[in-house]
């Protein structure tokens, strides 16, 4: 490692123009603040430090008993004189600094040796390395040459060469063409036979196919790729395929199937699953950068479950006061909707879910970011698959539930029919002694909304929802798509910190730049808390 006199100056605790100073005593000229120091001017330096120390060190003071010097006067008058000491501290505290700045010299002059015999070392190994290299270069080349000189030894020993004729009358030379020329075409019983030997050779040393089928222990995390399953298994991802569509799943490869599916193909496939939940980068990430600090309150996240049909999207339409529901496909909700509705002196986030069969994991996801589930239940069809489906979500992931029985208006509503079948799968109504709110509404006429929206300020209260604002901020992704003139679009649902616009987002293996800030209304922001959806 090369030294200036600006470093050595700090490693002796000198001024650069001190260094320059010994340097010019001990022989060596020329040197500036920013000139190079070589090894061999660092053990002058370290030299002529030393030498400046041991001469300081040698020099002491000889203690001298005080004389008394008497004159001899007529009044008979004594008169002692006593010489001042010279004090050692001085010269001691000027040795112990010499002494300091050259133990701190020699060990930078040592640690700057060790790196260029580590610099030595290396280049003596990476030479060595490409010698071994080339030396097994040029063993294989020429085990090449003598194996393709084999064959053609024993044909030059039958059957030499000709020799060439003598001139003829006519001055011309008569030239024949060696028979064992490698470079001339050969006949097709000649390549027949060459191909079967070189068929023979390789299936000497050619891949065999073992006879016991080989069992692997394969570790299913909660969601993996059908590509990565089949990996694990090392089979073809065909044949995982088959299986999947055999089980009356049909998916692609390149699509992610949950845990239970997974286990239930590497069984059918012979292999032995296990079930695990592994620790990805992002997780890692996450509990390191976890924000730190005060909580504070934050607005409840509702979700809003049910079956196909029954009025969910267009009972939180009636509660936006806008009209969402008519821009829905074929009036099935395609994607999580998140919203944020100012009610009396707060706010509520709500996420409307999809209610159709085909969508269960975008259910599952709505109800593990949610803090409360609002469970829309028609009063004329009572409860559907999709009712159970999602009652199912919300007791795994642990969310209250809040049962609002729409379409009272309609003929045929019977309530008590609907509580009994409810209280079936544990929910059960406050009005038969359980604890589970059940209001009925009308997203039609707008009955019992203001009850719905007491019941879920309520719970919100008693149960006193907080999240960290300052800090990095932490959410869950609901949706992603990509839109012509804006490139990526991503749903996020704020948990805790504070989103802001230039921050770097990391979800899975994905990441990007937030280049806007965007609520449900349209507005642009400049940064989104807790609870809200951007």
């Amino acid at each position: 490692m090369a030294h200036t006199v600006q470093t050595l100056s700090k490693l002796l605790k000198k001024t650069p123009d001190e260094v320059i100073t010994i340097l010019a005593n001990a022989g060596v000229d020329g040197k500036t603040v920013d000139s190079d120091i070589s090894a061999e001017e660092r053990k002058i330096l370290m030299g002529s430090l030393s030498k400046r120390s041991t001469n300081k060190s040698s020099m002491s003071v000889s203690s001298r008993k005080p004389s008394t010097k008497s004159s001899v006067n007529t009044g008979g008058i004594k008169v002692q004189v006593k010489k001042k000491r010279v004090n050692k501290v001085a010269v001691q505290e000027v040795d112990s600094v010499d002494n300091e700045a050259a133990l701190k010299a020699q060990a930078a002059l040592d640690s700057g040796r060790d790196a260029d015999e580590k610099l030595l070392a290396q280049d003596a190994k990476r030479q060595e390395m490409t010698r071994l290299q080339k030396e097994q270069q040029e063993a294989v080349k020429q085990k090449v040459q003598e194996e393709a000189k084999k064959p053609t030894a024993p044909a030059e020993d039958k059957k030499p060469k000709r020799l060439h004729k003598a001139p003829s009358n006519n001055g011309r030379r008569q030239l024949h063409v060696a028979r064992h020329n490698p470079n001339r075409k050969l006949k097709k019983k000649d390549r027949t036979r060459l191909s079967q030997k070189t068929q023979e050779e390789q299936a000497q040393h050619g891949f065999q196919k073992p006879v016991e089928k080989v069992i692997h222990e394969v570790a299913v995390p909660d969601n993996i790729k059908v590509t990565d399953l089949a990996q694990k298994m090392t089979t073809k991802v065909g044949e995982v395929l088959k299986v999947l569509m055999g089980m009356g799943v049909m998916v692609t490869l390149n699509d992610v199937i949950d845990q239970d599916t997974a286990l239930l193909v590497v069984e059918e496939m012979g292999h032995k699953g296990v079930a695990s939940k592994e620790e990805t980068i992002e997780d890692t990430l996450i509990e390191q950068s976890k924000p730190t600090g005060d909580e504070s309150f934050r607005p409840p996240v509702v979700t809003i479950m049910g079956h196909v049909d029954h009025g969910k999207t267009s009972l939180l339409d009636y509660i936006r006061k806008a009209k969402v529901a008519d821009g829905e496909a074929g009036g099935i909700t395609q994607h999580i909707g998140a919203y944020q509705v100012q009610v009396n002196d707060g706010f509520i986030t709500f996420i409307d879910t999809p209610g159709h069969a085909a969508f269960s994991k975008m259910r599952s996801r709505g109800a593990n970011s949610t803090d409360i589930v609002i469970l829309v239940v028609a009063a004329d069809d009572g409860v559907m698959p999709q009712t159970i489906e999602s009652i199912k979500h919300a007791q795994t992931a642990d969310v209250p539930i809040i049962v609002a029985i729409n379409k009272i208006d309609k003929e045929g509503a019977d309530l008590d029919k609907i509580k009994q079948v409810l209280s079936t799968h544990d929910v059960i109504s406050e009005d038969w002694g359980g604890d589970v709110m059940m209001v009925p509404v009308s997203a039609h006429t707008g009955e019992g909304i203001d009850a719905l929206l007491d019941a879920i300020t309520l719970t919100a209260e008693v149960l006193e929802f907080s999240a960290v604002v300052k800090g990095p901020a932490q959410g869950t992704v609901l949706e992603a798509r990509l839109e012509k003139g804006r490139g990526k679009v991503t749903t996020i649902l704020v948990q805790s910190g504070t989103l802001k616009k230039g921050d770097i987002m990391i979800a899975g293996l994905e990441y990007g730049k937030v280049k806007q800030i965007v609520n449900d209304q349209g507005k642009v922001l400049k940064e989104a808390g807790p609870s809200t959806p951007v």
